[in-house]
Order: C-alpha cells, then sequence, then structure tokens
C-alpha cells in the first residue's frame, strides 16, 4: 500500500490508535512507545513509524464492527494518518462467530475487540494482533501477497531471533495468517481467518472464533479481565472492616472454638461457598448491576455481560474473603492462649485448630457482617460493570455528537 501524502513526515508512516475508556486506552498508551520500533521490524523497515492515541468513547458503545470502523475513518481523515486501528473492550458477534479482529484493506483501518483475546498474557495478544493486522493492511491480504510476507518472515525468522530487542522476540513464532503465536488457548479455541467484502463491497479480512463453549469460555475470560475486577477492592475496605469487627467478637466465646472444632472439611467449604455466593448476589442486587434482557436487542450479550459482572464481583470477594482470613489468623494466634483452647477442646491443639477458628469466624463474619453493608464507592464497583459502562459512554458519546454539530 502506498503512503499518503499528509500532515506527517513524507519519510515516515503513521497508524493512529482509537481507544475506548478504561483498559482499551490503558493498553494504547503503554504500547505507544515500542510500537514505532515492532512496526519497522515487522512490517516495513524502509521508513520510520510514528504512533498516536486518541480517546473515543464511541469505540465502547456499539458492538458491531462496521459502525466502529465508520467512525474510525472520520479520526483517520481529521488526523491524516495512514492507518487505523480501533480498540474496544466489547465483545462483537456475528452470528455464531466470535468476531476477534476485522481489517479493511481499502480504507486501511482495522479493529481489535480486547475481550475476545481471551485473559492473560492480554498485552502479548494485543502487540501480536496489531502487528498482523497493520501487516494485512501494508501489504494485502490476497494469497498472493500472504505468501509473500510467509516467505519474508521465514527469511527474517533467524534476524528476529537473534536480535536483543525483547519487542521483536514478543511477535516471532507466526505465519503470515496467523493473527497471534500459538499458545495453549489458542489450541483450546482456534482463531480462523478469512477475506470477505462488505455490502460497499470493501475488502476486510476478519479473525474469529466459534461462538461454541470454548469460545464462550474465551469470550468470559476477556470480558472479566476488561472489568479490572482489581480494581474494585478498595470499596470493601468498609465492609472489611465491619465484617472483622463481627467475627472478632465471636473469636472470644469457647462455644464459637467448639464448633469450628467439629466442623469436617466439606461443610467449611460449604459454608463457605454459601457465604460467598450471597455475599455476591446481594452485592449485585443491591447496586442494580444486573441487567434485563427485556431491554437489549442482543440477549446473548446480555447474558455475557450478567455472567462478566457476577465474575468479576466474585472474584474481589474471594480476595476479601482470603484477606479477612488472613486477619483472623493472625487475631487468633495472638489472642487465643492454646492453654485456653486446649482446656475447652479437650485434646491438642495445632496450627490447624487456629485455621478452623479462623476460617469459621471469616464465614460468620460475611454472613452476619458483610451482607447489608454499604461499599465505600459505590461509583468504583459501577464502572467494572459493562452495562453502567455502556450507558456512561453512550451520554459522552451523544455529548460529543451534539457539540460537534453545534460548533
Amino acid at each position: 500500500m502506498a503512503s499518503k501524502k499528509n500532515k506527517h513526515s513524507l519519510d515516515s508512516y503513521t497508524l493512529g490508535l482509537i481507544a475506548a475508556p478504561e483498559l482499551p486506552k490503558e493498553i494504547c498508551d503503554e504500547m505507544a512507545e515500542e510500537l514505532p520500533d515492532l512496526l519497522k521490524n515487522y512490517v516495513d523497515d524502509r521508513r520510520n513509524w510514528e504512533v498516536e492515541v486518541v480517546l473515543d468513547p464511541f469505540a465502547g458503545v456499539i458492538e458491531k464492527s462496521e459502525p466502529v470502523i465508520e467512525e474510525a475513518q472520520k479520526h483517520k481523515q481529521k488526523h491524516e494518518w495512514d492507518y487505523a486501528l480501533c480498540f474496544t473492550d466489547l465483545p462483537i458477534v456475528d452470528g455464531k462467530k466470535l468476531v476477534i479482529a476485522d481489517a479493511s484493506s481499502d480504507r486501511e483501518i482495522g479493529l481489535i475487540s480486547l475481550p475476545s483475546l481471551g485473559a492473560m498474557p492480554m498485552r502479548k495478544r494485543v502487540r501480536e494482533a496489531m502487528m498482523q493486522l497493520v501487516n494485512e493492511m501494508h501489504h494485502g491480504s490476497s494469497e498472493e501477497e500472504r505468501e509473500r510476507q510467509n516467505e519474508r518472515i521465514a527469511e527474517n525468522q533467524e534476524q528476529l531471533e537473534n536480535h536483543e530487542d525483547e519487542h521483536s522476540y514478543q511477535v516471532r513464532g507466526r505465519g503470515s495468517r496467523e493473527l497471534m503465536g500459538s499458545r495453549l488457548y489458542e489450541r483450546f479455541s482456534p482463531i480462523k481467518r478469512t477475506v470477505y467484502s462488505n455490502e460497499e463491497e470493501s475488502q476486510h479480512v476478519r479473525f474469529y472464533a466459534n461462538l461454541n463453549m470454548r469460545g464462550r469460555t474465551r469470550l468470559l475470560s476477556g470480558m472479566v479481565l476488561a472489568n479490572r475486577p482489581w480494581t474494585i477492592f478498595p470499596a470493601f475496605k468498609r465492609v472489611i472492616a465491619l465484617a472483622f469487627a463481627t467475627g472478632a467478637y465471636g473469636l472470644i466465646f469457647p462455644s464459637f472454638w467448639m464448633l469450628s472444632d467439629t466442623y469436617g472439611f466439606w461443610r467449611f467449604l460449604a459454608v463457605m461457598f454459601t457465604a460467598m455466593v450471597a455475599m455476591t448476589v446481594w452485592f449485585i442486587a443491591a447496586h442494580g448491576l444486573w441487567e434485563k434482557e427485556s431491554k437489549a436487542e442482543s440477549k446473548f450479550l446480555v447474558r455475557s455481560y450478567n455472567k462478566a459482572t457476577a465474575a468479576t464481583i466474585g472474584i474481589a470477594i474471594i480476595h476479601y474473603y482470603i484477606i479477612l482470613f488472613l486477619m483472623f489468623l493472625v487475631v487468633s494466634l495472638l489472642f487465643i492462649p492454646a492453654s485456653q483452647l486446649a482446656l475447652n477442646l479437650q485434646g491438642a491443639v495445632t496450627f490447624a485448630t487456629y485455621l478452623k477458628i479462623s476460617w469459621l469466624a471469616c464465614t460468620v463474619a460475611t454472613l452476619g457482617g458483610a451482607l447489608g453493608a454499604g461499599l465505600e464507592s459505590e461509583e468504583t464497583v459501577l464502572k467494572a460493570t459493562y452495562g453502567y459502562r455502556q450507558r456512561i459512554r453512550n451520554e459522552r458519546a451523544k455529548s460529543e455528537k451534539r457539540q460537534e454539530s453545534s460548533s
């Protein structure tokens, strides 16, 4: 593909990255610095590369590829880029296909759906997918062009393997028709490639996975990662304080020690699971995190949103439970004398005895203290759910459209 004369240097190509808010913007900002060298190594080394990042809420509003690519076309023309890549954290489904990446070789615009890449290692997958899409747009997607690129990759393979730059290593080991390097996840849920023309006869290359059980697992893991469950945990400080106060009070009673001593492993597991599920359901219901299918165009996407929300809250609650358990373990070791325990339990006291007391205290505290407690920052939890982010971005996108039309 020939480079266009634009406001940028004629000795360089310019790649624009259009990112939805939160995780997509975060990833684009991280990779912007390393991309020029990667593009020069993997795509075209005859010129330098420039990379620009633009935030656009619209990229995180629409769950279809064509409207997002059309929006990206406006940015590409406005900024006079040679190529553009759009990043969304929304799943894109076409029939029974989970769209992972799509690129228009005519318009020289690509799209990557981050959750469809799966979970870890997200950044390596994104890096490799970006190189492949730009390569497809720059050199073409026909069989003849892909075969020439295959020969080029084979010729440069030894040089890339011996290159000291770690970025070259991270995108090697792939053919010219593969979106990403082969990993265990790709064997579990294979990525397929197809070349097609849309209604406007624009040439596209698309990478997708079948929307079967394995494809749904890939999608769910990626959606949970896009929700960034680690950002929720600071909102649990008030809940932890209340639960700890409730459980610590119970630690002083010998009847509590005796009850923990009579519990077996499976009973402990059952009550812990019950407490964690109850807490997950409580937070989802209390904060209105469950999306209604009746108001949605796609029931599959709403179900996916709800599954991702439940998994995200569940992961945060697992972290909460672990921290609370460790707190109770420290307190029980410090404040409950082993001699007093032995006297009441009428048996030998071991470290396992303290583990059981802490385990029961954690479960009781979750059921008795955490349920009904309010979060310190409800906004933090809401931002980690797809439905809420969709509504906020939609409002921002509409506001920006109104400003553009009025100016």
